[in-house]
Formats: C-alpha cells, sequence, structure tokens
C-alpha cells in the first residue's frame, strides 16, 4: 500500500496528465483514477491517526511503567539510606572510626563544604545571576497596548490530529 507522500505524487502527476490529456476516454479515465486517490488519501491520513492514537496509548502506559519504576527506585534508594544509617549509628554507638569486615570497609573520612551563612554579604564576584524574560507578562503588556522593547507576538499555526 502507497504511503502518504507516494499518494501526493501520484496524484500531483496525474493531474499533470490530466491536463495534457487529449481524448474525452483519456481525460474520464484519470479522472476516475484521481478520485480513487482522493479516498486513498482520505483512508491513509484516518488510519495514520488511528495509528498515532495507539502510539500515544502507548506512550501513556510507558509513562505509568517509568513512574511505577521510579517509586520502586526511590523506596531501594531508602532502603539503602536506613541500611547506612543504621551501620552508622551502630558504629558510633560502640567509638568505633572504622571498620573493615571480609571485601567491605565502612568509616569517616574528611571533606570540605563551603556553607553560607549570609548570602547578603557574599561579594558579587561569588554569586550567580540568572535573567530571564516573564513572557507571559510581556505577552498580557502587548495585549493590552503597551510597547516592549525587544519582543513582539508571534502567530504560529501549530498543526493538530484530534
Amino acid at each position: 500500500m502507497s504511503s502518504i507522500y507516494e499518494l501526493n505524487k501520484d496524484y500531483a502527476e496525474l493531474s499533470a496528465m490530466l491536463e495534457a490529456a487529449e481524448t474525452p476516454e483519456e481525460i474520464e479515465a484519470i479522472q476516475n483514477t484521481l478520485e480513487m486517490l482522493d479516498l486513498s488519501i482520505e483512508e491513509k491520513i484516518e488510519n495514520t491517526a488511528k495509528y498515532m492514537i495507539n502510539v500515544e496509548a502507548d506512550i501513556q502506559g510507558i509513562k505509568a511503567e517509568i513512574d511505577r519504576l521510579n517509586k520502586v527506585k526511590k523506596s531501594k534508594e531508602s532502603t539503602i539510606e536506613t541500611l547506612k544509617n543504621n551501620i552508622e549509628y551502630s558504629m558510633k554507638q560502640k567509638g568505633i572510626e572504622k571498620l573493615e569486615v571480609g571485601t567491605f570497609k565502612a568509616g569517616y573520612r574528611k571533606s570540605e563544604s563551603v556553607e553560607i551563612i549570609n548570602l547578603d554579604v557574599i561579594p558579587a564576584d561569588f554569586t550567580k545571576v540568572e535573567i530571564k524574560a516573564d513572557k507571559t507578562a510581556i505577552k498580557k503588556a502587548i495585549k493590552a497596548g503597551e510597547t516592549v522593547d525587544g519582543a513582539q507576538i508571534q502567530t504560529n499555526m501549530n498543526f493538530y490530529i484530534k
């Protein structure tokens, strides 16, 4: 069965043939074929839209499975954190700082991290600022008749299938 692209190509070729046709029989034969192509294109588009609905249902199922697996993952991560805290608590209670058991080692190692006590007094060289346009407010202002330099409302044509 032909794809929508191939049907469109066939339609264009037949339209060109129709313009070049000389006899009433040729014209009638080409017009009949064009009518059949119109039906084929409509049927192909309908079938494609039905297939898209099935794929969208698959996507929803996959999303649900991802959500379920993320919950399982979080549960497993929580279990590991709890077990790690239990080991740490037990070692603290016994005053053990380092322990080797079989192929595993447990203990403490020194690390450093920066703690911000007062962000207001940190020099500008050590801060990050992200500037982002508020598109909702800009659109509302332009719709209300205001001029916003550096922005305009753009009309888009978004394709849809329902």
